[in-house]
């Protein structure tokens, strides 16, 4: 049997896929090819004994130019079926659309823009996904597997031995000296809008030293997010180290080697939850209902408000929100540090037991939230309109 799936969105997206592959993998034995765009989603497949091949959409060119080149890769394989992963738009569903496959399936979505109606279609994608439902959960339903909760089993993320030996020879540099908590903190995000300020996680990390005195911080981002990552830095001064040059892959070792990790809602604290690292998301437009982290060690920090979350309904959401982000910017660092300090007296008690299902939160001002994909969502109350 041989597989297509196309998923070309977000390299979070793509790591919330990573279980559902190795579930499909597991149970129908199959030849398993997948699509997705080269904005490094591609980076955190290598070497997966799962997929036999990774077709790259070029986010560099034109759609034509990758829907000829890719209808050109593509036209060798019969699949046996073609998935359109969720979250999927046009340029997924047109790319299920010239592969050659009997079976095409995929959630229809909302069908607002013409070019949507038109390619579903053709491709014949019409199931309707329930709302406010988790991304994994989706997907495995997709696939049929039901509506069981998440299980993570064995990994997921493969290294060469070359590239292992290259890590190990790089944490001599980075994580040398004493045996002392490791915090990552990751202060970007692709999405301007779901950045929690530079400055806030700077004061975050001032007050996780000034409690646990001998601890070290990994600060984690992109080229594009070094303002932020130096903000830090500054902040902490030789207790960080910033670590911006490193690849995605050579990231997500590194992420892998933490004690917990807390950061925008991005790709980072989900491959820290993936690979079991307690991860503490700090959320603001975004449907936290849809991406949060899985599994029982990641938490979601955000704000209680009406109007949130409303990514996926407002376009522009830096320019069109009428209440200033207050989602995200009104998220104290007192009030991350609280969680993040419940979770730390956690994991040094007891690392190997860590759940945050067990934290009583109750001394903290939120409302409780358990989510399908095994994390706690803590609703911060939200300040009074002035």
């Amino acid at each position: 049997m041989r597989i297509l799936i196309v998923s070309m969105q977000g390299i979070g997206n793509t790591a919330l896929l990573l279980p559902v592959i190795r579930k499909i993998a597991v149970r129908d034995k199959c030849e398993l090819d997948i699509a997705v765009s080269n904005n490094g989603s591609a980076h955190i497949l290598l070497n997966n004994p799962d997929i036999r091949r990774i077709y790259v959409w070029d986010e560099k060119k034109n759609g034509l130019h990758n829907l000829l080149r890719l209808r050109k890769e593509l036209k060798p394989n019969k699949y046996d079926a073609v998935y359109s992963a969720f979250p999927n738009w046009s340029r997924e569903n047109a790319v299920a659309l010239i592969a050659a496959s009997g079976k095409k399936t995929g959630y229809a979505g909302d069908k607002k823009y013409l070019s949507d109606r038109i390619i579903c279609g053709a491709v014949g994608i019409n199931r309707k996904r329930p709302e406010k439902q988790h991304d994994m959960l989706s997907n495995l339903n997709l696939f049929e597997f039901g509506s069981g909760p998440v299980e993570i089993s064995g990994p997921l993320f493969y290294y060469s031995a070359q590239e292992a030996g290259f890590n190990e020879n790089l944490a001599k540099k980075y994580l040398s000296g004493e045996d002392s908590p490791i915090i990552g903190l990751h202060p970007g995000s692709k999405a301007l809008e779901k950045r929690w300020a530079g400055k806030k996680f700077g004061e975050l990390a001032v007050k996780i030293s000034e409690k646990y005195g001998r601890v070290k911080f990994l600060i984690f981002g992109s080229a594009g997010e070094k303002e932020e990552m130096d903000i830090v830095r500054e902040a902490i001064r030789d207790k960080a180290q910033s670590l911006a040059e490193l690849s995605l892959r050579q990231a997500a070792w590194f992420i892998g080697k933490c004690d917990i990790l807390i950061g925008n809602d991005s790709a980072p604290v989900h491959l820290a939850a993936l690979q079991g690292i307690p991860a503490v998301a700090i959320t603001g437009p975004a449907d936290y209902l849809r991406t949060s982290p899985v599994g029982g060690k990641s938490v979601v920090i955000r704000k209680d408000l009406a109007c949130s979350p409303c990514y996926g309904r407002v376009y522009n959401i830096r320019k069109e929100c009428a209440h200033d982000l207050k989602c995200i910017n009104d998220i104290s660092s007192d009030e991350v540090f609280g969680v993040a300090d419940k979770c730390l007296e956690a994991i040094i008690a007891d690392s190997a037991g860590f759940d945050c299902a067990k934290i009583k939160w109750d001394t903290l001002k939120v409302r409780r939230e358990d989510l399908f994909s095994g994390a706690v969502a803590l609703n911060l109350e939200a300040k009074p309109e002035s």
